[in-house]
């Protein structure tokens, strides 16, 4: 009776460590939470940014798709525009940066998938991103594994 306890006891620790002490998978692309702010015109706009590991070492590319629009008509407010501010800090070294560009909520000028796209170079390790705004907001977030 012992050795099948001990026996199923550590069958149990095995199982347990193997699933509680894996190591996360290796993200290659990332969704941002949703960042939800207001605009210049009478709009509030949603986006989520999406960021992948970059074609070379250490690097990383930030896509923007286009703006949403849950609230106002961007065609009858006038431009509904905002400052997106994307912060990013590796979280193993330390190192930290930030970009801001121009968006418009519902613009047509987009591609269907992509309005903006530039590289980082936040170096190997962890990396939290924060989507911000210049306006009042709720920010998004993620974090993505450098190789």
């Amino acid at each position: 009776m012992r050795r099948i306890t001990l026996l199923l006891c550590v069958i149990g620790a095995a199982m347990a460590g193997s699933i509680g002490l894996a190591s996360p998978a290796k993200a290659e692309s990332v969704e941002s939470t949703p960042l939800r702010t207001l605009s210049s015109g009478l709009c509030v706009g949603e986006v989520r940014v999406t960021a992948s590991a970059g074609p070379e070492p250490g690097t990383a590319v930030i896509s923007v798709p286009p703006v949403s629009s849950l609230f106002g008509i961007p065609a009858l407010s006038g431009a509904c525009s905002f400052d997106l501010i994307v912060r990013w800090r590796n979280l193993d070294t330390g190192a930290s940066g930030a970009d801001q560009i121009r968006e418009t909520v519902g613009s047509p000028g987009c591609d269907i998938f992509i309005c903006s796209a530039w590289r980082i170079h936040p170096g190997w390790g962890r990396i939290a991103i924060e989507v911000a705004s210049n306006l009042p907001h709720l920010p998004g977030s993620a974090e993505l594994l450098i190789p």
